[in-house]
């Protein structure tokens, strides 16, 4: 179990991936509980418009996927209680048509960008000797999707990053956990051309994350239903693991 945070007012958050969706939904979340927040992404007028009226927030606009302009930006927060790391990018990929090029962007910003994070976050933490840090993943890190075998991939690859993370580091005294959403309205999904089950608001999967860091899970995962059948899906036999996916995602 993590350490439960009930009470979020002063403390300090650094929120990668805030410019829009899940990100900015979460980012007000945090500014209206009176955390102190830092959001970065690529885009410093996204991130601006998120934070407008808010006092307590700090915009550091860089590329996850540079980790020097990483290292720069913690540098400019004194002290930290939770990073979270939320950047990504998708584009829907038929598997008969890899685009190896935009996959390699795919894997930059979702893996690359989570490691340069987790690198520079981990060794603030360690010095502090407290800390938490939370990597969003997906339930399509769980199973194989239509048109997601690269975005997939990345996300699996993020869920098994953060276990290895949490063996290795909450003997030290760290905090860390994974936060699988299922499919949320976004710019993201908006490029999906298959029905998406249990969809959700942005605003919504916030709440939703901001109430698991209360509860101390390693696993922050919704929509309950959904994720766990994508969880009965991954044990069973290919056989049939591959006509339920195919009756619940239609393309």
């Amino acid at each position: 179990m993590n350490k439960k945070i009930t009470n979020w007012k002063n403390k300090k958050v650094w929120l990668v991936g805030a410019s829009d969706g899940i990100g900015a939904a979460l980012a007000k979340k945090f500014l209206s509980e009176g955390v102190d927040l830092y959001v970065s992404s690529r885009r410093k007028e996204k991130l601006l418009d998120v934070v407008k009226g808010y006092s307590n927030a700090t915009v550091l606009a860089f590329d996850v996927t540079d980790l020097s302009a990483a290292e720069e930006a913690i540098k400019q927060i004194p002290e930290l209680d939770l990073v979270i790391f939320m950047a990504a990018d998708y584009s829907p990929m038929k598997s008969d048509n890899l685009d190896a090029k935009r996959a390699g962007q795919i894997v930059d910003v979702n893996l690359k960008g989570a490691i340069n994070i987790s690198s520079v976050a981990i060794e603030k933490f360690l010095k502090q000797k407290r800390g938490h840090l939370s990597l969003v993943a997906s339930v399509a890190g769980f199973v194989g999707l239509p048109e997601s075998s690269v975005y997939g991939a990345t996300k699996a690859a993020l869920i098994n990053f953060g276990e290895s993370l949490a063996h290795d580091l909450k003997p030290l005294g760290l905090d860390i956990s994974i936060v699988n959403p299922g499919f949320v309205k976004t710019r993201l999904t908006e490029k999906n051309e298959f029905d998406m089950p249990f969809i959700m608001t942005a605003e919504e999967a916030a709440l939703e994350i901001f109430k698991g860091y209360g509860t101390g899970k390693f696993a922050i995962t919704f929509p309950f239903i959904f994720s766990l059948f994508f969880r009965t899906i991954r044990v069973l036999p290919y056989c049939l693991h591959f006509k339920m996916m195919k009756a619940l995602v239609k393309t």
